[in-house]
């Protein structure tokens, strides 16, 4: 079990504060939590906290990093979860925008939440960027090009290894390139959705 966390200020005889810090806060209402620019700090790290939950929970499966592939995948991946951020947070904005009379409050949480969503944006921008720089799409092409030569290579070691007759190796390759074929055709598909 978790010990709660407690007020980082002192009391008059230096020792610690034993009170709790109010909601987001790192200080108790006897110590300054309650002044504006503490509420604001603490609004400010409870949106973040949310948000930050929020992309956490969009996250999928881990994985090894093993080939350049895997590190360019990854960046898309990147870019994608960042897309999703920025759209978790456009999605609180526009929640935002109902308000018809918001308090001082609630001015400070537009404002936290805006900004939020200004530096999503800006994140979008930078790994649209990346992405472009790199020409990812032209690599891994590549990478898929240079997988199915080292298929190739081995069906082929394995296709010299047996001993097969002209009419065993010419179905052997027929259907070899059939296989290959219709493969790539469902890798191209898959892409397209």
């Amino acid at each position: 079990m978790t010990k709660k966390p407690r007020c980082k200020a002192h009391n008059r005889d230096g020792k610690a504060c034993n009170n709790y810090p109010l909601q987001g806060s790192t200080v108790c209402r006897m110590h300054g939590g309650k002044s504006p620019q503490a509420l604001r700090g603490a609004r400010r790290r409870i949106t973040e906290q949310r948000v930050q939950y929020l992309a956490e929970n969009l996250t999928v499966e881990r994985r090894e990093p093993v080939s350049a592939q895997w590190v360019y995948e990854e960046l898309l991946e990147t870019a994608r979860l960042t897309i999703a951020w920025r759209d978790i947070l456009a999605e609180q904005v526009q929640q935002l925008q109902s308000l018809t009379h918001p308090t001082l409050t609630g001015l400070e949480q537009i404002d936290a939440t805006v900004q939020l969503f200004e530096r999503a944006m800006e994140r979008c921008s930078r790994a649209f960027e990346q992405l472009a720089r790199l020409d990812i799409d032209k690599r891994l092409n590549v990478l898929s090009e240079e997988t199915a030569r080292r298929v190739v290579d081995i069906l082929e070691r394995v296709r010299d290894s047996a001993d097969l007759t002209p009419e065993q190796r010419e179905l052997y390759n027929e259907t070899v390139r059939k296989e290959l074929m219709q493969w790539g055709e469902e890798e191209r598909k898959a892409a397209a959705e």
